[in-house]
């Protein structure tokens, strides 16, 4: 789960390690979401080694549908510029 880059507090609250005392008297928050999260993701990499694949992170895969947004707004900008343009001529 390290290498799926969880973050250590969630690791130990999967793998339900003693917490410090300080944290388990004060900190009653259940991580439920947290532990959801760092499950699915180390099933996604388990998923991967098994199937050959090459694994990316969570933090990866969400720059790449960002990077995709991206891409397809340009697209969408430069297409609806070319639409203005080609409208605004008088055909001959």
């Amino acid at each position: 789960m390290a290498q799926a880059k969880i973050i250590k507090e969630h690791r130990d609250r999967v793998t339900n390690h003693k917490l410090e005392k300080m944290d388990g008297t004060y900190n009653l928050h259940d991580y439920d979401d947290e532990k959801q999260i760092a499950l699915e993701e180390l099933e996604m990499k388990l998923n991967c080694i098994l199937s050959g694949k090459d694994y990316q992170t969570r933090q990866q895969r969400e720059l790449d549908r960002e990077i995709e947004l991206a891409k397809a707004r340009i697209t969408e900008k430069s297409s609806s510029r070319r639409g203005k343009k080609t409208r605004g001529k008088k055909s001959t």
